[in-house]
């Protein structure tokens, strides 16, 4: 598109809206390989050993050429890695793809799931010409949804806190439960804080993309601008620690797991007044790092 002096694309798309929406829309990316590699049973299947390319496939009934695609893929997100002879292998992260509970909550066998893959196939094509995700695993870092320096890991999401005013991940523990349940929860939590003396009740929770790109001002940057960012952000990635990129990566696979479950902001601030919590302060960023995929909500106790 060419643009004009007067802020709109040629066809007369504003270039705000059309940037915004396309950094959007690329960050689904992750989330379609991570559906793609449930549905087929690629975990399933290198579960039980490390595989070449041909054998995932043959095993996968995919074609080669694809199944390649989406193993080299899923390397940048630190899901899978090489092992001896070409063969492909789970990381620590990655063995949540062979799991049960994760195979029963990807399996396209719904209409829903069918439909959600479908287009997301159409976007994937759309998108993959010009993006590199090898780009980014140079830059060590983790690719799409927002969430590449989530404050702490977002699956492991239940226990009380060893020290009072440390931030608790919710997002799996609340998307898991409806909201009679999740207001017990939140309540529990609060309760538990209280008794501990805290000063306060931090909590991280991801919300719904709309979330990240509208409804709240501000828009997080995506996976492909992430991977054309420069050297400068290659250079603190590189330095980015590996417990700090493994919470990220938990991060990436619950969303990729939870997202149709997940809660507009509107929707939690609901939550929090059935459980009679007082009014939140927020952070919009989730963390004292950029580009957190989460929110903090902070409760005084």
């Amino acid at each position: 598109m060419t643009p004009h002096k007067d802020g709109h694309a040629a066809n007369g798309t504003p270039i705000h809206n059309a940037q915004a929406e396309f950094a959007a829309l690329s960050d689904l990316t992750a989330a379609f390989a991570i559906r793609t590699a449930v549905t087929v049973g690629l975990g399933t299947t290198l579960a039980t050993a490390p595989r070449d390319v041909h054998e995932l496939a043959a095993a996968t009934n995919t074609q080669t050429a694809g199944m390649e695609k989406l193993s080299v893929y899923l390397e940048t997100l630190g899901l899978v890695s090489r092992a001896a002879s070409a063969q492909w292998q789970l990381t620590a992260s990655g063995r949540i793809l062979a799991e049960d509970a994760t195979v029963e909550q990807l399996s396209d066998n719904n209409q829903r799931n069918q439909a959600a893959l479908a287009g997301l196939v159409h976007l994937r094509t759309a998108l993959v010409d010009g993006y590199h995700p090898g780009v980014a695993a140079a830059a060590g870092t983790s690719t799409g949804l927002g969430t590449a320096t989530a404050p702490t890991d977002a699956i492991e999401a239940t226990e009380a806190t060893n020290t009072t005013n440390s931030v608790i991940p919710v997002t799996a523990d609340l998307a898991q439960r409806d909201d009679a349940a999740a207001t017990e929860y939140l309540q529990d939590l609060y309760r538990k804080q209280q008794q501990a003396g805290a000063d306060s009740l931090r909590l991280a929770c991801q919300c719904r993309l709309p979330d990240s790109t509208g409804e709240t001002g501000f828009s997080a940057p995506s996976a492909a601008s992430r991977s054309a960012s420069g050297s400068d952000t290659a250079q603190s990635s590189v330095a980015q620690p590996s417990a700090e990129r493994s919470r990220a990566e938990s991060a990436l696979v619950t969303f990729a797991l939870y997202g149709e479950k997940l809660r507009s902001r509107e929707e939690l601030y609901y939550l929090f007044g059935r459980a009679g919590l007082p009014a939140p302060t927020v952070d919009k960023h989730g963390s004292d790092q950029p580009d957190a995929g989460s929110f903090v909500f902070e409760f005084r106790t």
